[in-house]
């Protein structure tokens, strides 16, 4: 197996498990075997694309907009599942978050 040098000294072997373009049970299965063989590190473009989303969500927020206004920017059908997303990302609402903003 091949292995590249990090940074911090750590080798890191060269596997991957691509899931690209593969069933969403199919991906699970992928997912739940790279747990089994040691993986920890696991990451998925659906991870990318929310931390992206939820970063622009907090400078919508920061720069004025509403709670509303920001689910709807960002393409949500519903504020409730905006809503729903940002607080199991950062542990509040956004409600919340705007308050502790707005007390700093």
């Amino acid at each position: 197996m091949e292995y590249k040098m990090l940074n911090n000294g750590v080798e890191m072997p060269m596997v991957g498990l691509g899931v690209y373009n593969i069933s969403r049970r199919e991906t699970q299965r992928v997912v739940e075997t790279a747990i089994e063989v040691g993986y920890r590190s696991i990451d998925t473009a659906g991870n990318t694309i929310r931390r992206f989303v939820m970063k622009r969500a907090q400078q919508l927020l920061f720069s004025g907009c509403s709670v509303s206004q920001t689910a709807d920017q960002l393409g949500f059908d519903y504020p409730q599942h905006f809503t729903r997303m940002f607080k199991k990302c950062y542990g509040m609402s956004p409600s919340d978050y705007l308050k502790q903003m707005r007390s700093k």
